[in-house]
């Protein structure tokens, strides 16, 4: 139809008083021009102020006039009634911005405050309040008419002020229930055969298996004393949107992070509420490879305790086990019995892994690693490095051993040993079978930053640990980034492991005033949650010597290094001292030794005391 037919048309339309038309009119009170915007009905019947009429009830017909035949102010009240009479501005629909995101609909209004000008709700313009048929009408709309998606500009992170860390660090048994299971093999197990479900097959085992120990390897768990988090639009947050939460999880670049709020109690709701979030997280971390259907699986699978809860969960949601009918006929060696040569490449050196019982381990002992079993946890050690183990050895009773002496088994890429099918989940070594020459790597950092973010993370652990343990920490810190342990990434391996060694030379030698003073505001934060700036050395060691009697002596300790003539600059820095001379030149040796010795031993009680 010619806009001159339409718009006559219309404008009868609007004269006509029909409840059927009028209900049309206000529900839809614009019409397409010629070049494909929108126009206020209003704009014909009032074009330039003055009321136009092209219908004449009384001869009921159309007149031949145009929009400049003025005679019937009856028009404007009827608008008034339909309550089109409204001004307003219309726009190009590609300007405005469609309200996708999953956010509560009052907090982003408060914190966008007029910021963008966003489309109408379409619930108030008659179409229902399905919001999910509402986005496939927008995704419906030609790409040049769609608007913006306010999904693709807003995020929300966490209020990284706010966040108080949980004082029971790796003794949180909150925190510590999310990390057992998601590292637990029997979780990446389910997980695998989930994935292999989901594709029908199409992913084999391996890649399936490679998929998790990627995905797993990179997730990290904060528990917090309090959380919030604030809607961000673009680079910027958005007042009056801060929110507490109990739970939030931020995707990374390679990995997410879960922020956890403390909670001392662990009943099964909520640890749910938890596991229903996280389970959103890890999907997005594998790509969105599990459909929503099986979405509540992978929280079943997070809820097992063991592998048969696992596999009575596969098969309650009619998910194929390939493993059951298979795991009968692996051989696994007996605990005590020598590693071969050939398998020690395949040995992780990374002390960050955990431990369940029954699992089959490698031990180091007398400079030989030799098979084993977990038989139990020991209770009562802070600190990862610091945990106890009784392991099976094939002695008559189970001995006790630390974590540093303990190593997992890293899976072959592409090794298949003739007649042995092996499990992803069991990581069992198969005896007397030659592993692949190129075994698959454990789960390294990607970038440089991350690497020295781990081994700083990694060394702040190991100097609390006595002189003995720190030893077999720092030699597995070292073996983990050898470059010759890692092939496949020999550059970065190449820099973590120059600047790991570096690390422990500052340490070990010139910054230990620096390792001293981070330790006391280490208790500080963990006492206050704060640390007092401007403050000196032996000020801040007489603070904190008053949070616990073993740290009573602190202030001497630091007394003793100063009379060493430990510094923070004089032992650093040569323009402290006249020229020529640099600092190795103006102190004796076995006075660093003696304030290494000092340095540690502060080291050690503060560590005692934050873990």
């Amino acid at each position: 139809m010619d806009p001159i037919s339409r718009d006559t048309l219309v404008l009868h339309a609007v004269d006509l008083n029909s409840k059927v038309i009028d209900h049309l009119l206000a529900c839809y009170p614009c019409i397409p021009t010629t070049d494909g915007q929108l126009q206020y009905i209003r704009k014909l019947v009032n074009p330039s102020g003055r009321v136009a009429c092209l219908f004449e009830p009384e001869e009921g017909r159309l007149l031949g006039g145009t929009k400049q035949d003025f005679c019937s102010p009856k028009r404007i009240q009827r608008l008034l009634d339909l309550g089109m009479a409204v001004d307003g501005k219309l726009h190009t629909s590609s300007l405005l911005y469609y309200n996708d995101t999953v956010f509560e609909v009052k907090r982003l209004k408060e914190g966008l405050d007029d910021k963008l000008l966003l489309l109408e709700k379409l619930s108030e313009c008659h179409l229902g309040n399905d919001i999910f048929e509402q986005h496939r009408l927008v995704k419906r709309l030609p790409q040049k008419l769609q608007p913006n998606m306010l999904s693709q500009i807003t995020e929300e992170k966490v209020v990284e002020s706010n966040v108080q860390l949980c004082e029971l660090g790796n003794s949180c048994e909150f925190s510590g229930w999310f990390d057992k299971h998601l590292s637990s093999e029997p979780f990446k197990h389910g997980l695998v055969y989930l994935l292999r479900e989901q594709t029908e097959g199409k992913i084999t085992q391996e890649e399936a298996t490679d998929v998790c120990e990627k995905t797993f390897g990179s997730i990290q768990i904060v528990c917090c004393k309090s959380l919030k988090t604030v809607l961000w639009l673009g680079q910027e947050p958005l007042h009056k949107t801060a929110r507490e939460t109990d739970v939030f999880v931020k995707q990374e670049q390679q990995g997410l992070t879960l922020f956890l709020k403390h909670s001392d109690d662990m009943a099964p709701k909520v640890i749910n509420k938890v596991n229903m979030i996280l389970t959103k997280g890890i999907n997005a971390l594998l790509d969105h490879r599990i459909a929503s259907l099986h979405l509540p699986v992978v929280g079943q699978l997070l809820m097992c305790d063991d592998l048969q809860d696992v596999q009575q969960t596969l098969a309650d949601n009619n998910i194929r086990d390939s493993v059951i009918t298979k795991k009968t006929t692996l051989n696994p060696p007996d605990p005590g019995t020598d590693i071969p040569d050939e398998w020690h490449d395949s040995l992780d050196m990374c002390f960050l892994n955990n431990f369940e019982e029954g699992e089959y381990v490698g031990y180091s002992t007398n400079n030989t690693y030799i098979y084993a079993v977990i038989v139990e946890e020991l209770p009562g050690h802070s600190g990862r490095c610091s945990w106890k183990y009784k392991i099976d050895i094939g002695e008559d009773e189970p001995v006790e051993v630390s974590h540093l002496d303990l190593h997992q088994f890293k899976r072959g890429k592409t090794v298949k040993p003739k007649g042995i099918t092996y499990t992803s989940s069991m990581e069992l070594v198969v005896k007397n079978v030659s592993p692949s020459s190129q075994p698959s790597p454990s789960s390294l950092p990607t970038s440089l930053d991350e690497a020295k973010r781990e081994i700083d993370k990694c060394l702040a652990e190991i100097w609390t640990l006595p002189e003995e343990e720190r030893k077999k920490a720092i030699q597995r810190l070292y073996l983990r980034w050898h470059p010759d342990k890692n092939l496949d990434c020999q550059f970065l391996a190449t820099e973590a492991c120059e600047y790991l060694l570096n690390r422990i030379a500052e340490l070990s030698k010139g910054k230990g005033i620096t390792a001293v003073e981070k330790a006391l505001i280490a208790a500080e934060y963990k006492r206050n949650g704060e640390h007092t700036t401007s403050s000196s050395i032996s000020a801040t060691a007489a603070r904190v010597s008053r949070y616990h009697p073993q740290l009573r002596d602190l202030p001497q300790i630091v007394d003793d290094l100063k009379s060493l003539g430990v510094d923070a600059k004089k032992t650093q820095y040569p323009n402290c001292h006249p020229y020529p001379h640099i600092p190795n030149e103006r102190f004796r040796s076995e006075n660093g030794v003696l304030a290494v010795n000092k340095a540690f031993e502060l080291l050690n009680k503060v560590g005692v005391y934050v873990n």
